[in-house]
Order: C-alpha cells, then sequence, then structure tokens
C-alpha cells in the first residue's frame, strides 16, 4: 500500500480526528529534497503534487495537520562505491559529505513547506559496523 493510499484510508476511517500530527519519512535519494521532478519525489508529495500529503488531509478534514520528518537521508555504509555527488551511478551508498549535503537541503527544503512542522535526525550510516561499548565511550582526563 502506498503512503498516500494509507493516509487516505486513515483518513476515510476517522483515524486523523484521533492523531496531533503524522510522520512522514520522505527518501529522495538519489536526488536532494528540494529537486523538482517530473515525476514527484517523496518529498514533494508533501504539497507539491496533485494528491499531496497536504490535499489528503484537506479532503478528510484536516487542513492544517501539521506533518513530521522523522527519518530522511541515504545509507551512509554498505558495500559497493560511494557516491559522493549527485551524478555518481552504481553506487550502494554515500559518502558522509553527501549525506551531510542531503541533510542541510532537507532542512531547507522543509523550511519551505508550510505543512512541515518538524524534522527530526536519525542515525545514519545503517548496516554500518558497530564499535564495541568500551571503545565507543569517550574519557577526558
Amino acid at each position: 500500500m502506498s503512503h498516500k493510499t494509507f493516509l487516505a484510508e486513515l483518513g476515510r476511517l476517522g483515524a486523523l480526528k484521533q492523531v496531533d500530527a503524522i510522520s512522514y519519512h520522505p527518501y529522495t535519494y538519489p536526488v536532494l529534497p528540494s529537486a523538482r521532478t517530473a515525476t514527484g519525489t517523496r518529498f514533494e508529495d508533501i504539497d507539491r503534487t496533485k494528491d499531496s500529503l497536504v490535499a489528503i488531509l484537506s479532503r478528510y478534514g484536516e487542513p492544517h495537520m501539521p506533518i513530521w520528518l522523522t527519518e530522511t537521508g541515504a545509507p551512509t555504509w554498505s558495500q559497493g562505491s560511494a557516491a559522493d555527488s549527485q551524478a555518481a551511478r552504481n553506487t550502494s551508498h554515500v559518502t558522509p559529505r553527501l549525506q551531510a549535503e542531503i541533510a542541510t537541503d532537507t532542512v531547507t527544503a522543509a523550511a519551505a513547506s508550510p505543512a512541515v512542522r518538524a524534522v527530526s535526525g536519525s542515525r545514519t550510516g545503517t548496516g554500518a559496523p558497530r564499535l564495541p561499548p568500551a571503545a565507543s565511550r569517550s574519557t577526558t582526563a
């Protein structure tokens, strides 16, 4: 089920009357969140497409429902080649530099959308090897 179908079903069932906001994960990699595309990205689905999340919320009586972006970005660790620019092809993950560019663009694009009321970060580097607990603690002398 698509994210739009799911949201519309919540509206049809009256569930939107029971919540204060919706959480959304607008992953757009390999394009930046601010990109305008012919087919629409998950970020454009917030309020720039005909059947946007805002349009669905409005259809079910919640035109001012806040949308919280609670997960975005791109994988930063994987086997294979890392992309360091939007032009890179045949890659499985992005460099920390490109992830920073994506994060910065996410905040800028979110600020341009009145429907987006919060942006929350999550741990980047999905799939990265973890350090043992003792090695990951910092100490001061």
